[in-house]
């Protein structure tokens, strides 16, 4: 009799080792995905930034060309008055 008894205690035991088994693995496959999409996010911010840090430094480029211009134009016109 006490044989039996430990035997349902046993098997009570073991469902319950295995549900909560069931939800660890659960629940670390989802952290797992988790983790997965918090890299694609990461990665495509820092893709993002680069982008943006090119594109600030083409805007400054054309910009420091475009105030070249100007320059050159505002001393065309001072030497076509002058003439």
């Amino acid at each position: 009799m006490i044989e039996s008894y430990n035997l349902i205690i046993m098997s009570q035991f073991r469902g319950y080792y295995n549900s909560e088994n069931a939800k660890t693995k659960e629940f670390s496959d989802k952290v797992k995905l988790l983790d997965e999409k918090i890299a694609e996010v990461n990665h495509q911010k820092a893709k993002q930034d680069y982008n943006q840090e090119l594109i600030n430094t083409l805007i400054q480029s054309k910009d420091t060309v475009i105030n070249d211009l100007n320059a050159r134009l505002e001393a065309a016109e001072a030497k076509t008055q002058e003439l």
